[in-house]
């Protein structure tokens, strides 16, 4: 794809949607609080599992 701004040309490439890499997000629980220090073990397993779950 080609577009004008100010005179100059620029090229833009189109990606496959094949080519984009999917996110899942796990949901947080309801009635968690990062400032509750009851939660503190399970926000850190979330912490945790949010660097591995990328398919």
């Amino acid at each position: 794809m080609v577009t004008q701004q100010k005179g100059k040309y620029k090229i833009h490439e189109l990606l496959k949607p094949s080519a984009t890499k999917l996110y899942r997000y796990i949901k947080i629980k309801g009635k968690a609080n990062p400032f509750n220090p009851e939660y503190r073990e399970y926000f850190q397993m979330r912490r945790l599992l949010s660097n591995t779950v990328a398919i």
